[in-house]
């Protein structure tokens, strides 16, 4: 191995989402998270550096990168060491009104600049030096190598480390990897067939703007007082249902009533932490997987009866977190080009008492402050302290501002229904949310001037290693591709072809005959599209025959002359 590789291995299911999401999302900065920590005291720089520096060298996770670029599957890359950036902005200097807003516009420069995936670490820290001896401490990393449960555990550590004491050993995440490695795949396989079967409804369809957004990612947040949420959690546990549960319940029937649809799914972010992986609660890494969860809405039942049902589907499905979103697709027969939910829940982990974290010498932590964002439509953060935080992330271009502020107030509503009464039945449950509007199905694609397959065949056949070349109306999905493959063939496409074709196109013409029609409808803007068309079929055809050529010389050599993979 390689001197400056410590180890390699697969990506946990979860990282597999996002790190497609992130390497062909158009919106800057997709999974890239910041916390920002309000610190009053002072701060030695030395001492700082060096925590940061020895927490790098103890989390592999800190050191870890991504290598996906002509591999089947993509990996995880640690290295035995990683350079930390960690910047030091003094705005003293500044009037006290502007101080916070100048941090504020950092930040969002920050998080738009996002991270080369294949460079370790993936986390940044920058420390603001405010007047009256008040910092401003930004962490930002990418959520394909931490989730929200490691940060309390790494801010702990940096403090301790901080002090000059000692911390145990660290928990290595491949042990995590190791540990899925050894699940019942096929019997993870069979409960998720059994589990989708019909193809429930997860698209809400929900109203766009009217006019472009200036922002892609637009949020709002609801509070639910502390006497409300005590009033729900005290009435829900005699029947043993968590407030979680009535969170995402809520959440599952005001999917219902604006589809119009009785049977519905929507995404749930779980730990991935199980009891019986010993030391999972204290490891650092990307243990999240975000999968479907499936409920029935009936208006009859009484709320507390129905919210336990869900609860028990949810623990129900914990036996079998360990596939990734493709696989769960692909086990319940359901294409992976076609989502199978536009909403995701999620409840953070983050770090919100500071006391928590520790006493640190020589300063004292204010306030904690976490800034997420994702490719969802729709993802919903629950935050529970004394109080109850909403927060609706979604996509300004595909959803309207006042219907993202209305599912909010529905959930406010719902769980105002709920502290009155948890025996209140479904259909009783006031939610304003009208239903979306019905969306007529799509038109097949015009017919549209045909190309030689075999250049695109030999491409396909390259990258999901099939033992001969596809037919022309073979599916890319159905022959075993994933999203990360979607990368590759975009970018052979655009090395082998010369040609720029979109991430959402390649999923939309996802048959051979389909996508090589496609690649003949990228014009030059001054090139007539007969005469482009012309260049990209004679370069398709051309490239088709040296391909024919590579092969059956590769198939006359020996064995022998094979360049090695080692």
């Amino acid at each position: 191995m390689n001197q400056k590789i410590q180890d390699a291995y697969p990506v946990s299911p979860g990282q597999v989402g996002i790190l497609f999401q992130s390497l062909s999302a158009t919106t800057p900065g997709a999974y890239v998270i910041q916390i920002r920590i309000e610190i009053s005291g002072h701060v030695d720089p030395d001492r700082e550096t060096q925590a940061w520096e020895a927490l790098i060298a103890r989390h592999d996770s800190l050191r870890t990168a991504f290598v996906w670029k002509g591999q089947k599957q993509p990996l995880q890359v640690v290295g035995h060491r990683a350079k930390l950036h960690l910047a030091h902005v003094d705005i003293s200097h500044m009037p006290t009104a502007t101080q916070g807003a100048h941090c504020d516009a950092w930040m969002r420069d920050d998080r738009a600049a996002g991270f080369d995936l294949s460079r370790a670490p993936l986390l940044r820290v920058c420390r603001f030096t405010l007047n009256n001896d008040r910092h401003v401490l930004v962490v930002t990393f990418h959520h394909a190598i931490l989730d929200g449960w490691s940060i309390p555990l790494l801010l702990r550590d940096w403090i301790t480390l901080y002090a000059g004491q000692t911390v145990p050993p660290a928990i290595a995440f491949k042990r995590h990897i190791v540990w899925i490695q050894t699940r019942d795949v096929p019997a993870a396989t069979a409960f998720w067939r059994t589990e989708l079967a019909g193809n429930p409804a997860g698209q809400w369809h929900l109203p766009a703007p009217a006019s472009p957004p200036t922002q892609p990612r637009h949020q709002h947040t609801q509070h639910i007082d502390a006497p409300t949420v005590t009033a729900v959690i005290d009435g829900l546990r005699p029947h043993g249902v968590t407030l979680a549960s009535a969170v995402q319940g809520l959440w599952a029937l005001i999917q219902s009533r604006v589809t119009v649809e009785k049977d519905v799914v929507y995404g749930l972010a779980r730990a991935g932490r199980p009891a019986a992986q010993v030391g999972a609660t204290q490891a650092v890494g990307m243990y999240v997987n975000t999968l479907p969860m499936r409920i029935r809405v009936d208006d009859d039942l009484p709320a507390a009866q129905w919210l336990h049902h869900l609860q028990s589907r949810v623990q129900a499905q914990a036996s079998y977190e360990h596939l990734s979103l493709g696989q769960v697709q692909t086990a319940a027969g359901l294409r992976r080009d076609a989502p199978v939910f536009d909403a995701v829940v999620i409840f953070e982990n983050y770090p919100s008492d500071p006391s928590l974290l520790g006493k640190p010498q020589g300063f004292s932590i204010t306030s904690i402050d976490v800034q997420e964002q994702t490719s969802a439509q729709l993802a919903l953060f629950v935050i529970h302290a004394e109080t109850l935080t909403l927060r609706l992330v979604y996509d300004g271009a595909r959803v309207d501002e006042h219907t993202a502020a209305r599912l909010l107030t529905d959930l406010r509503d719902g769980l105002d229904a709920l502290a009155r009464d948890p025996q209140v039945t479904l259909g009783a449950i006031p939610v304003a949310s009208k239903p979306a509007p019905k969306r007529p199905p799509l038109a097949p694609p015009r017919p549209t001037v045909t190309s030689d397959t075999n250049t695109l065949g030999a491409i396909w056949q390259d990258i999901l290693g099939l033992a001969n070349p596809p037919d022309d109306g073979a599916h890319f999905f159905d022959l075993g591709g994933h999203s990360l493959n979607v990368l590759t063939l975009q970018d052979r496409i655009r090395v082998d072809l010369g040609l720029t074709v979109e991430i959402p196109d390649l999923f939309h013409h996802a048959t051979l005959s389909a996508q090589a029609a496609h690649l003949l409808t990228q014009t030059a803007p001054d090139t007539p599209d007969a005469a482009r068309q012309t260049q990209i079929a004679t370069r398709l055809s051309g490239r088709a025959r040296l391909q024919n050529r590579r092969t059956r010389t590769t198939q006359k050599e020996p064995a022998s002359h094979a360049p090695s993979r080692s």
